[in-house]
């Protein structure tokens, strides 16, 4: 991944990386070029099942053949906010996948593990 490129970010817990997330990592990469998939750091819980490690293999299974060098994954810290100010040279945007990508529940897709 080129660092000084335009880059997406897509920040999330990805408990597991399912069809939707995959989906939008596909959007950031056709529209914007490249993605920066943030993991956030949680505590293992009931919803939090999978570590960074188990996390980074399942995007690479879904990501690597067809955009390798074209997405990085990385851990940060539990990000529970973002905070900008005026015109900071990036955008926040909203990503409509449809009513079957978007009802895909990793609650439910870890509960048949």
């Amino acid at each position: 991944m080129q660092l000084e490129k335009p880059t997406a970010q897509l920040l999330g817990r990805f408990q597991t990386f399912h069809k939707g997330h995959e989906a939008l990592a596909r959007n950031a990469i056709e529209t914007v070029g490249q993605v920066v998939i943030m993991v956030r750091t949680l505590e293992t819980s009931t919803s939090t099942t999978y570590n960074f490690d188990e996390i980074k293999g399942f995007i690479d299974n879904a990501m690597k053949s067809e955009f390798e060098g074209r997405y990085m994954v990385m851990q940060v810290p539990n990000i529970t906010a973002v905070h900008y100010g005026r015109d900071v040279g990036y955008s926040i945007d909203k990503i409509e996948l449809g009513a079957e990508l978007e009802s895909i529940s990793a609650t439910q897709l870890r509960s048949v593990k």
